[in-house]
């Protein structure tokens, strides 16, 4: 017999995970949007681009799931993480080996990777 998932549920947490879905959904779904300009800068740029947006679209499925364990959610903030540091460094260093200039910083980036810092672990 299954345990009734809902009699354990914790509201707090629930809400965490269901806000963290959501910032990593719509994160997957900028990086999607931003694929084909990274390809014409550079293909392994644009290929990173459609990784991450794959990442961050399974992390909003799995993250959302109450049976997922702590490791699953330390794996998303792991990705939410990495996301975050990429979007820094293409900020203000460049990113290594892929570009030698950092990019002009714009507001939706900002506000997305302030969000996806915010929520790194739900």
């Amino acid at each position: 017999m299954r345990p009734n998932v809902r009699a354990t549920a914790d509201p707090v947490r629930d809400a965490a995970r269901l806000v963290a879905a959501v910032v990593c959904a719509a994160s997957a779904g900028i990086h999607a949007g931003l694929v084909i300009p990274h390809f014409d800068e550079s293909t392994i740029l644009g290929i990173l681009f459609v990784v991450d947006a794959a990442l961050l679209g399974v992390a909003a499925l799995a993250i959302n799931d109450r049976r997922r364990g702590s490791r699953d959610v330390a794996l998303v903030a792991a990705v939410l993480a990495s996301t975050a540091l990429a979007y820094v460094l293409s900020q203000t260093t460049g990113l290594p080996g892929l570009t030698t200039e950092a990019e002009p910083v714009d507001g939706l980036g900002m506000f997305t990777t302030l969000a996806e810092l915010r929520t790194e672990r739900p």
